[in-house]
């Protein structure tokens, strides 16, 4: 049995990435909002993401869609209470705002490849 860990989400940067020394940037995504045919909201979410790539860091209020990996992590707060928190940690970025490509190509160029792997070809049924 194969263990499959991958996250495909869009949203809104909701904050300026910091960055910490050397370390990744951390940003939070706000996913949802906007209003329902009745007049109501959709509930909004947000996810705390890690990039390690600089090249790849959005800024607050873009539109993005992201590729990556849920990572669960664990620790003591200033009460000596265990927590827990999930981030994703992103290895593909692609603006939401950008011009939209026409053609296989052109999304193949959009898509920033996740590290140690290569970009779609030019061999793109569509």
């Amino acid at each position: 049995m194969k263990f499959i860990n991958e996250v495909h989400i869009s949203g809104f940067v909701a904050t300026e990435p910091q960055q910490s020394g050397r370390g990744p940037h951390h940003f939070r995504l706000c996913h949802g909002g906007g209003k329902k045919k009745d007049g109501t909201e959709w509930p909004r979410q947000f996810f705390t993401v890690t990039v390690w790539d600089a090249k790849l860091v959005p800024q607050k209020g873009a539109r993005v869609e992201i590729w990556g990996k849920l990572r669960q992590n664990e620790y003591v707060d200033k009460n000596g209470n265990k927590r827990g928190s999930v981030e994703l940690v992103a290895e593909s970025i692609l603006d939401g705002e950008g011009p939209k490509p026409t053609n296989g190509t052109a999304i193949a160029k959009a898509i920033l490849a996740p590290a140690g792997k290569e970009a779609l070809g030019d061999d793109i049924p569509f």
